[in-house]
């Protein structure tokens, strides 16, 4: 097992003394934080895996969880150094994501079914489609291109073969239109935005299938990503008045696992 823990404020210097392992695609359980980044000018892409998987982002009550700042290097790594221009820093984008299919099944004890992406409007406005499928395709996508990753063992490398994980089916450069209209990349230096899709609550069963009634939801995170030309940050905005005893759940889906003193308004 690599890393799990993020502590708040520490860089986490993935470089070339790190050990090569490969991204844990959600497939078969929690998938892990990855970054893509996509230079179009070159028509090359990056990817670093992020050492923490979805569970532990969405459900950790201290450091190292979606209400705690952290910061990955990615100067460090060899990789980096050979692809990123800065002369191209305008026309190269990056995004965020991870997911967690857990073999396709769905119970009431996996919580975090789903994917997490990075986006760059302020109010991102899901597609009404309570159904597993509007979690799961995306969420696949995500899986599917995690695992090409995952075949080079190692936490960064450039790619030639297109921007990354999104196809262009669905919207060239990360721009894909589900299950939200908005975009999910933005240009080295600027901020993005995360949100979590996954199902709520299971509402019961169907008797005559026994396939489980769901609902999906859209939980839009406090922190937001931005790449710099060295590092990828998350950070949470501090709260403008201290409010003891607050608490900020994850969606209801979520109530069951985490009880977080609030430290930052959604975005």
């Amino acid at each position: 097992m690599k890393l799990k823990a993020l502590f708040a404020g520490v860089v986490l210097a993935l470089g070339a003394n790190a050990a090569n392992a490969a991204i844990a695609t959600g497939e078969t359980s929690s998938g892990e934080l990855f970054l893509s980044v996509w230079d179009k000018t070159a028509q090359v892409s990056y990817s670093q895996d992020l050492n923490i998987d979805l569970f532990q982002f969405l459900t950790n009550t201290s450091a190292g969880g979606f209400n705690s700042n952290a910061s990955w290097s990615v100067a460090l790594n060899p990789a980096w150094a050979g692809f990123y221009n800065p002369a191209n820093a305008a026309n190269t984008v990056y995004n965020v994501a991870a997911a967690d299919l857990d073999n396709g099944k769905l119970n009431a004890v996996d919580q975090t079914y789903g994917y997490l992406s990075s986006f760059n409007t302020s109010n991102p406005a899901p597609v009404p489609a309570n159904n597993v499928a509007a979690v799961s395709t995306p969420a696949k996508e995500i899986v599917a291109k995690a695992i090409v990753y995952n075949a080079n063992l190692a936490d960064a490398e450039q790619y030639s073969s297109g921007p990354s994980y999104y196809p262009n089916a669905w919207g060239s450069d990360f721009n894909t239109k589900v299950p939200v209209n908005q975009s999910n990349d933005a240009a080295i230096d600027q901020v993005l935005a995360a949100v979590f899709h996954g199902l709520s609550s299971t509402l019961g069963t169907d008797p005559d299938t026994g396939d489980l009634f769901v609902q999906d939801r859209f939980d839009i995170l406090p922190g937001k990503f931005q790449l710099t030309a060295t590092e990828l940050k998350y950070t949470v905005a501090p709260a403008t008045v201290p409010v003891p005893g607050a608490v900020w759940l994850l969606g209801s889906a979520l109530a069951g696992f985490v009880s977080i003193a609030r430290r930052g308004k959604r975005a």
